[in-house]
């Protein structure tokens, strides 16, 4: 990737400079030998316009307004069925994602300051084949809607917006992959294919570590299903396709195998092991690894420390032994 100041000849940035009355500031052009992967911009206007501008046309690209001040005017979005959504004030930190896609005219009755970022979808698609995550249909958010996260990154940008000398490549390196990572995890509408022999590949290994990683329950069925992109009767079905068993017996089974880990350093006591891995109680702890192991977790760590202590020093008496064990098991 290298980085160039000169501004981006591109019809999105004739179209802003013909239309807003704004500062001239560089706009951050980010290229992948002669691929653009992104031009920044902030745009200024003391007074908006009046009347709809016509966007780009269509174009396989996002364009992620943050605002950076709060207006007290009237600010419309028009659709492409030619409704506008009127907001009579918007908040500082405030974004709108447009899919250009659908060549939308543009609306700005009040004045406004904000960063706009244009990321054309092969620049998500790069991100997201190279995370190992399936590409996204779309990005969708609430217009107006307050990103402290956006907002931070986009005044992170605004010294390199105001002064070429304070261009940063090697930050802008790494700062559009962060970008674009956010964006699809926060906004990102994922449109896989229902697969009917299960679930694909990636979705197996969000949900996997969305369970392994928070034992305490938190990922629930539905937040499951809403990361694969499907409906919780359909991820129901394609999870015991997968594993061969419902969600529920399979998250019972990673409680089981973590205790298991936890037992093996005796200064864990099992209340403690029961509540770190999701258990209500040490009761129920033990009445479920009892039921699947068939030995109460007492007896399982007692019978795990005397083999280990019995392999790394096979010189000891047999009644030593068992004394060590029993001594250090709660």
């Amino acid at each position: 990737m290298y980085l160039t100041a000169s501004y981006e000849e591109q019809s999105l940035c004739r179209m802003m400079r013909s239309t807003y009355s704004i500062v001239d500031r560089p706009i951050l052009v980010l290229r992948e030998r002669a691929t653009l992967q992104s031009a920044i911009a902030r745009m200024t206007s003391q007074a908006g316009f009046p009347d709809p501008v016509e966007g780009l046309h269509s174009t396989k690209a996002f364009l992620i307004a943050v605002h950076l001040v709060a207006s007290a005017g009237e600010m419309r979005d028009s659709h492409m069925d030619g409704r506008a959504v009127t907001s009579e004030s918007w908040t500082i930190g405030g974004v709108t994602i447009y899919d250009l896609d659908e060549a939308p005219p543009f609306f700005r009755t009040c004045a406004f300051d904000c960063v706009h970022y244009y990321l054309p979808r092969a620049t998500i698609d790069a991100y997201t084949d190279s995370a190992g995550l399936a590409r996204i249909g779309t990005l969708r958010c609430p217009k107006g809607k307050y990103d402290h996260v956006l907002y931070h990154l986009a005044q992170a940008l605004l010294p390199m917006l105001a002064q070429r000398d304070l261009i940063c490549e090697m930050y802008l390196n790494h700062y559009l992959p962060m970008l674009c990572a956010y964006l699809v995890r926060c906004y990102g509408s994922v449109r896989p294919p229902k697969a009917r022999g299960g679930l694909a590949p990636w979705q197996r290994r969000c949900v996997t570590s969305m369970i392994r990683s928070d034992l305490r329950g938190d990922a629930s069925m539905s937040k499951l299903a809403e990361t694969c992109g499907l409906s919780v009767s359909h991820f129901a079905r394609c999870f015991r396709t997968t594993f061969g068993i419902p969600v529920h017996r399979y998250v019972v089974q990673e409680r089981i195998e973590a205790a298991k880990r936890m037992l093996l350093d005796p200064g864990n006591s099992l209340t403690q092991i029961a509540l770190e891995t999701g258990f209500s109680d040490q009761a129920a702890f033990g009445r479920t690894f009892g039921s699947l192991v068939g030995l109460t977790p007492a007896k399982w760590r007692k019978e795990r420390l005397y083999a280990t202590i019995q392999q790394s020093a096979p010189i000891m008496d047999g009644i030593e032994l068992h004394q060590e064990v029993a001594g250090t098991t709660r």
